[in-house]
């Protein structure tokens, strides 16, 4: 690797801690406004093992169902809409920055218009659904939505897209430096706005991403197949790493448990 390379990889870990740190904070804010009686060895076991099975599993299912394995049956209730809350607030910065993007670039996209107006209208219906949806949930279980939940996972959604965003703008700068790192910056948003909505989610969307990568690019009329080794460095740093990681604390943790 040259200089620049290095200092690739070295931006896209410098910035995995806060990345990593929202995350995680994110998921102890759920657990103590579900008022989760767990210690902070169960919490650790819980949240090192929902990051190596979040490398398997689609989107934040793999952390959501061990935090809820480790809260256990009784306490898990009130603990699911909190980590829906958590889901559903980091989709909409997807749907978002997303529609921001797309508007940005509407005139740009190669396929006719039509079909563009259809996302947007299916976004707008999705969006109402899952909030009515959310709505209907929370009085089911009789859970008033807590404002400062909110707020706060709002907060961690936000800077949480933010560094993802810039962690990718700046690989694929690197590897297609005919655009600037503001215009990668404007085109990721779409990247992922368009992964979200297939239906695929295995592995860490690893395979899917990259190829909506390309393929939201050459609409754009940039054809540069370095976007897919942005997209695996990306993915390598923020999603395999942490799993590795994740999973060799849950071995330690559980031994000393053990013992």
């Amino acid at each position: 690797m040259d200089k620049f390379s290095w200092s690739l990889l070295g931006v896209l870990l410098l910035l995995l801690p806060f990345n990593l740190g929202l995350e995680i904070n994110k998921v102890l804010n759920c657990l103590k406004f579900a008022k989760v009686d767990l210690d902070s060895k169960a919490v650790q076991l819980g949240i090192s093992r929902g990051l190596a099975l979040r490398f398997g599993l689609p989107n934040k299912m793999g952390l959501a169902a061990s935090v809820l394995w480790a809260a256990g049956r009784k306490q898990s209730v009130s603990l699911i809409l909190p980590l829906a809350l958590n889901n559903i607030s980091q989709m909409f910065m997807t749907l978002l920055f997303g529609a921001v993007s797309l508007v940005i670039y509407w005139k740009d996209i190669s396929l006719g218009n039509w079909k563009w107006n259809g996302l947007a209208f299916g976004m707008i219906i999705g969006a109402l659904v899952l909030i009515w949806m959310a709505k209907r949930k929370w009085e089911i279980f009789n859970q008033p939505i807590n404002a400062s939940l909110v707020i706060l996972l709002g907060r961690d959604s936000l800077l949480r897209y933010a560094i993802f965003t810039f962690q990718f703008a700046f690989a694929a700068h690197y590897f297609c430096p005919e655009l600037s790192l503001v215009d990668h910056l404007q085109i990721i948003p779409l990247v992922f706005l368009v992964s979200t909505i297939i239906p695929i989610g295995f592995a860490g969307n690893v395979g899917v991403r990259e190829g909506v990568a390309v393929g939201v690019y050459a609409m754009l009329g940039f054809e540069n197949e370095g976007l897919i080794l942005a997209s695996l460095i990306v993915w390598l740093v923020n999603l395999l790493l942490p799993a590795i990681m994740g999973f060799l604390i849950y071995l330690l943790n559980k031994s000393t448990v053990k013992k």
